[in-house]
């Protein structure tokens, strides 16, 4: 997929989530993390290369989570049902 094609995509997302007032937003992923400037709109954000960089962070205290709505959102290659778990604990 063309460059200018995903920063188009991920604009859309983005105007999404301000248009519903999402105020924090956990990316997952390099793709995320290479077009992590198309949310700034959002107020709170933070991105990972990878699942495993994510529950590391959330181990050490350096992601918290606590009284949110969560959506996790994925392809199955990412193995977002550990971040869930990690979650819940």
């Amino acid at each position: 997929m063309p460059d200018f094609q995903l920063a188009s995509d991920y604009d859309r997302v983005a105007d999404l989530l301000e248009r519903q007032s999402v105020d924090r937003l956990i990316g997952v992923g390099p793709f995320l993390m290479q077009y992590q400037h198309c949310f700034a709109p959002i107020p709170r954000r933070v991105f990972y290369p990878n699942t495993e960089a994510l529950l590391q962070a959330l181990e050490q205290g350096e992601l918290q989570v606590q009284r949110e709505t969560i959506l996790l959102k994925g392809a199955r290659t990412f193995a977002f049902e550990r971040i869930g778990t990690a979650l819940q604990k």
